[in-house]
């Protein structure tokens, strides 16, 4: 008997092919059976009703194990079909992290998501999924190992290239986060202490990851005035590291370099036909999302998060600081926000001091208008009172560039969301996947269904080297979605951004059914995915051949 009989699905199967009506049959995590017909009786069955059924979405670029210690449910993604999410990107992980920089790494992960403490940081990649074990999860989850993470492990907050030793150090962190099942190398070069690397360590670094079959996913440099400046530094580290590698969230920012992302992927598609293997991902949205405190200079951030506060508030570094923050520094790919983009572009998102909630949702310049302070200045008291844990969203991307992403081949779907419990948050989180089938396909018609799921699905299975996943065909997991396409709604705006997408039905997780109806089951099938270590009962999957089942 099958655990979940699907019918009457018109069954999208993640390859990019047209849809055709049929059954799927799933049994013991895995799909068993896929026809036409399937006459067989189950523990549940679900009739679809002409309805899609699609491989579970893959986020590629999620940032939610930052918030699986308060947000174990990952209703955000699940409402909107995610049945596997791609954490430690940007060079943030929960791993790995050391007893004498701990507070440093507690803080650094905290200015990201304010809800990471010091209870919730690992040792390694295998104490991170015991506690993820423990607490139980319905989604699936692939890590990456954040640059950022082991470099404050081997060397903390330190600028510069790192010695001998601490070269050393950080390739054993590397390698035992690779020999537990990370999935590769995630860099945040806007992020100190990322920022701080220079090519030779980040080469050096993503050779190690290769060694395991790993990839490099990269937060480049700067998506600004040296947007192709930094795509070039990226494939010369690839060309010469011999790995894989995957531009996160390509965009374009600032008016001025509006335009660019079309010359990004002429470089990139070339870079492909001279043997670089690069791809990339992108959201649906001109908005984007990050910490305040990028905003400042790298160097403000030399010895920790907690310094900050002591610079800002010493008279002649706070004015050094404005200075930079506004103009610039001597570094030309440090990407110069204020710039680029304005006060009445960065917007106030998410604040951790209570004293300034009302700030959220408000930019800037807004603020300055009303409180009669200089923005900079509202942006320093904010840094220093949340202790740098504020987001913000910035106006920054053209409708064009990020339909030019969307519609490249070498492009994949990742949200980059960040949940939190509070505040004016960016949409994405709750948004990303049933817009791209609203907006992308019903809407602009850049896509078509097949093409959109095979984003959402075997294409990020793919750059994973997820060989169980991201298809619909017996043998592969029962990670399965049904919705209806003309009823996917992204309920989720920037005025409230904690809704819940609209037109899912049923969210199948390892061959067990986790959202039903708009709701939670109660279920947590949650698997932690490791690199080249298929589940325990990979071994014994069960194929129907005739009239009955084989192992």
């Amino acid at each position: 008997m099958l655990d979940i009989l699907i019918k009457n699905a018109r069954i999208v199967d993640g390859t990019g092919n047209p849809w055709f009506r049929g059954d799927i049959g799933i049994s013991r995590g895995y799909i068993v059976a896929m026809d036409r017909h399937v006459d067989e009786s189950a523990h549940l069955t679900i009739d679809a009703d002409g309805r899609v059924a699609s491989p579970g979405f893959i986020d590629i670029h999620s940032h939610d194990d930052l918030s699986f210690p308060e947000n174990p449910d990952n209703l955000a993604k699940l409402s909107q079909g995610v049945t596997t999410v791609v954490a430690g990107n940007c060079g943030f992980s929960m791993y790995p992290m050391v007893p004498e920089t701990k507070s440093l790494f507690t803080a650094y992960l905290a200015s990201l998501s304010k809800h990471v403490t010091e209870d919730d940081v690992a040792p390694s990649i295998s104490h991170y999924l015991a506690l993820l074990d423990a607490k139980g999860l319905t989604t699936n989850v692939a890590s990456l190992v954040g640059h950022g993470a082991i470099r404050i492990a081997a060397m903390g907050y330190n600028p510069g290239p790192p010695s001998r030793e601490q070269m050393s150090k950080m390739k054993c962190f590397l390698r035992n986060a690779m020999e537990g099942g990370a999935f590769g190398l995630s860099i945040g070069l806007i992020y100190a202490p990322g920022s701080f690397a220079d090519s030779a360590e980040l080469r050096e670094l993503a050779r190690t990851a290769g060694e395991y079959g790993g990839f490099l996913a990269a937060h480049i440099r700067t998506y600004g005035t040296c947007l192709l400046e930094s795509i070039q530094e990226l494939l010369g580290i690839l060309r010469e590291a011999k790995v894989p590698g995957h531009v996160s969230h390509l965009e374009a920012v600032g008016e001025a370099n509006w335009g660019k992302v079309s010359q990004a992927l002429d470089v990139m598609e070339e870079a492909r036909r001279m043997g670089i293997d690069i791809t990339c991902d992108m959201y649906p949205y001109t908005v984007a999302s990050t910490t305040l405190g990028s905003v400042l200079p790298p160097w403000v951030l030399e010895g920790g998060i907690e310094n900050l506060s002591v610079l800002l508030q010493d008279n002649e570094m706070h004015k050094r600081i404005r200075h930079e923050t506004l103009h610039g520094t001597s570094d030309k790919m440090w990407e110069c926000k204020v710039a680029l983009v304005g006060w009445q572009n960065i917007i106030v998102s998410s604040v951790s001091s209570t004293k300034y909630k009302a700030y959220e949702g408000k930019s800037l310049q807004q603020l300055s208008d009303e409180l009669g302070q200089d923005p900079f200045d509202i942006l320093s008291t904010l840094l220093i009172a949340d202790s740098c844990k504020t987001l913000g969203l910035m106006s920054a991307f053209h409708r064009e560039d990020v339909l030019a992403t969307f519609t490249s081949p070498l492009h994949m779907v990742g949200s980059d969301g960040i949940w939190t419990s509070s505040g004016k948050s960016h949409p994405r989180q709750y948004g990303t996947f049933s817009k791209v089938l609203r907006h992308m396909v019903r809407d602009e018609k850049v896509l078509t269904l097949e093409e959109a799921v095979r984003k959402m699905s075997s294409a990020s299975a793919w750059r994973l080297g997820l060989l169980d996943r991201g298809i619909l065909r017996p043998g592969m997991a029962g990670d399965v979605v049904i919705f209806s396409p003309d009823e996917v709604e992204d309920m989720a705006t920037f005025d409230n951004p904690n809704e819940l997408s609209r037109g899912f039905s049923h969210v199948i997780v390892n061959g067990r059914l986790a959202f039903c109806e708009g709701d939670l089951t109660g279920e947590r099938p949650g698997c932690l995915l490791r690199r080249g270590k298929p589940r325990q009962d990979s071994t014994s999957i069960l194929l129907k051949e005739g009239n009955g089942y084989v192992k």
